[in-house]
């Protein structure tokens, strides 16, 4: 694997994926909509779903912002 991924730091790498959290948490809405008329769940469980993928992205963010560069050599 050698794509632009694979060059970033860990704390750039943790960056974008509070970014794109960040982007799910402001459409959480509209995702859950789309998610409900996909599959034909409720709302509400579509929205805890989009808060669960927000709370995982954000989780994942902080332990590559926080953790040494040494690990992911």
């Amino acid at each position: 694997m050698h794509g632009p991924w694979q060059q970033l730091s860990p704390a750039s790498r943790g960056e974008l994926l509070y970014s794109l959290a960040e982007l799910f948490q402001t459409n959480r809405i509209e995702l859950a909509r789309m998610e409900t008329r996909d599959v034909g769940k409720p709302l509400k469980i579509s929205l805890g779903d989009i808060d669960g993928v927000v709370a995982t992205l954000r989780y994942n963010a902080v332990l590559l912002i926080k953790c040494k560069a040494i690990l992911f050599r």
